[in-house]
């Protein structure tokens, strides 16, 4: 593909409103990759909140009682994607701006079921990352200096029982994604079929290796209703 048309489409942004959240084209400078959409930040409470209000879903911390988390080594149980790290119920005015944690991948695709998209592919969310190709340019997603694009363990000044800070605060990547790179864990499947994922992107809890786009810190989990405590997502739909 000629370069100067390449360029012009992967800078191109294409966006879709869809209860708040946007989406931007991409198309992968592999071609074996067909051109996908991806939401620009990670999924919000405020979105899985209408979702559960809209439907009834019952989340798998919730139905299963099995998540805990542990706060200098003080174990806390009962919390669910409400909750602070602390254990504390996150008030809904700040549903808008935190991204959803102490997901399953079992929410995870349910919610994308209900939103008509998907959980991206590993491969998808990388190429996301890196702005349109397989290997970028940068270490993260957006630069190579870490505390410009991402939060993780070590610019976090003072940690208030949030496992995640809100979305869109540090700068996005060259195609205007946020986030790809510390805050939330993001799911990604590693098929289609999505029967098991693995964690991309690092999250705040975490160090600057883990945020790496190629960090394969992640191993494989096929246990559909795993919830952890800094994992969210974010979806992308098939252009037709």
């Amino acid at each position: 593909m000629n370069p100067n048309i390449y360029l012009y489409l992967t800078l191109f942004l294409c966006f879709f409103t869809s209860i708040g959240q946007e989406m931007i084209k991409i198309i992968p400078e592999n071609e074996d990759v067909p051109p996908f959409l991806i939401d620009v930040t990670e999924t919000t409470m405020k979105d899985f909140d209408l979702f559960v209000t809209q439907t009834g879903y019952i989340s798998s911390c919730e139905e299963f009682n099995n998540c805990t988390t542990k706060n200098f080594n003080k174990e806390i149980v009962n919390v669910n994607w409400r909750h602070t790290y602390n254990g504390e119920l996150i008030p809904k005015k700040k549903y808008d701006e935190l991204p959803v944690v102490n997901i399953s991948l079992r929410d995870a695709k349910a919610y994308a079921e209900w939103k008509g998209k998907r959980l991206p592919t590993t491969k998808e969310w990388i190429i996301a990352a890196n702005e349109g190709k397989e290997e970028g340019k940068y270490l993260y997603s957006g630069s190579n200096k870490i505390n410009k694009v991402a939060w993780y363990e070590s610019n976090i000044k003072i940690h208030d029982g949030y496992a995640v800070k809100p979305i869109a605060k540090k700068k996005a990547n060259a195609l205007g994604i946020y986030d790809m790179s510390g805050n939330a864990e993001e799911i990604t499947c590693i098929d289609k079929d999505c029967d098991t994922y693995v964690r991309k992107g690092g999250s705040l809890m975490f160090g600057q290796s883990q945020a790496k786009i190629l960090s394969a810190y992640s191993y494989e989990i096929s246990n559909q209703n795993t919830s952890i405590f800094t994992l969210g997502f974010r979806l992308v739909k098939d252009i037709e």
